[in-house]
């Protein structure tokens, strides 16, 4: 899983940017950029040193962002180094992104103004996922500037392509095993972020964000303990999630899926959580629609087996017996019982 995340994120902004550059030719380069194409051209010739020094420059920057954008995965070694290291250049992009704040909350946001800022965001992640500098990017906080595009509830194009990309940046943190970048993830609020772009972004925001959660849940304990650790933070999450999966009869997404599972999984390492998914869970992955959805995929249906099975045995503070019939799909949008109240331990 961990394999097919990391890839998923890496593709995060060139699949968002793609979509807001593309007007269906298939070249991948945007329609402002053929417009400005005399003066692009010139900048073909500078060097990637160069390219990086004339972000700098106003005037230059949004064509030194599109090549640069176009070119980093041939310089992934030491692409993030000399962007973190070249003078001007971290408070060039931050410029870019702190100029849109005003648009988000306006109906004036153009795809050309997100599809500038993206190309940025998609530096700042070669920063981000660089072992070199990875830690520098979390010790100066620059995740904070990300997330008012990520806490946006619109969904126009323009708004999602920000909102897609700074997931991107925020899951090359996390996609190694590094406690502290978990640590500084949580103390940011971030599995309250992601779980508000599982209800209002499309299909990729909701992949990429599961993704993460995913993540924090599975590098060490803390992320466990932090969603288990009150009952406030266990139920909201779990009823986000059981949304996404009721959605998949009508919208299939094994990505998706195989994040939600896996996060089902790792909550059932907690006493306090099987014991709540014991009870309205299970049912959910026994239900003969959600087995019809998943029957051809077998990487699917082992994680289905799997969690089943940690639930269904796994440790518990105490046997809970429902007492009504936990999931009916025919109960879809309707009213349904709480799962019994369980004692958490503040």
């Amino acid at each position: 899983m961990v394999g097919m995340g990391e890839s998923l994120v890496e593709n995060t902004s060139s699949e968002s940017t793609q979509s807001s550059s593309s007007g269906g030719d298939g070249e991948g380069l945007s329609s402002n950029l053929k417009a400005i194409i005399p003066y692009y051209e010139p900048y073909k010739k500078l060097s990637l040193e160069e390219l990086i020094a004339s972000l700098s420059d106003d005037y230059k920057r949004g064509n030194s962002l599109i090549l640069l954008y176009k070119i980093r995965v041939n310089h992934e070694e030491y692409f993030g180094p000399m962007l973190w290291n070249s003078h001007g250049t971290i408070f060039a992009l931050l410029k870019d992104i702190m100029q849109i704040y005003y648009f988000l909350s306006t109906p004036h946001l153009t795809e050309r103004m997100a599809n500038q800022v993206c190309n940025g965001l998609a530096l700042l992640q070669c920063v981000a996922s660089h072992p070199e500098t990875r830690m520098d990017f979390i010790r100066t906080n620059l995740a904070e500037y990300l997330y008012p595009f990520i806490t946006t509830t619109e969904g126009e194009r323009p708004y999602e392509y920000l909102r897609v990309t700074s997931l991107g940046v925020i899951g090359s943190l996390v996609k190694e095993d590094d406690i502290e970048a978990v640590v500084y993830l949580l103390e940011a609020e971030i599995i309250p972020k992601c779980m508000l772009c599982l209800e209002v972004g499309n299909l990729l925001t909701k992949t990429v964000a599961a993704f993460i959660l995913e993540r924090i849940l599975t590098v060490g304990e803390i992320g466990l303990r932090y969603c288990c650790g009150t009952a406030e933070r266990f139920f909201p999450l779990t009823r986000i999630l059981a949304q996404r999966i009721d959605e998949m009869v009508d919208e299939p997404c094994p990505r998706l899926l195989k994040h939600i599972i896996c996060i089902y999984i790792r909550l059932a390492d907690d006493p306090r959580g099987c014991d709540s998914l014991e009870w309205y869970l299970l049912g959910r992955f026994t239900d003969a629609a959600f087995l019809r959805l998943i029957k051809d995929d077998p990487t699917i249906m082992a994680l289905v087996h799997a969690l089943v099975h940690n639930v269904s045995t796994g440790h518990r503070t105490r046997k809970i017996q429902p007492t009504r019939k936990p999931f009916d799909r025919s109960n879809k949008g309707k009213q349904v019982a709480e799962p019994p109240m369980l004692t958490w331990d503040q």
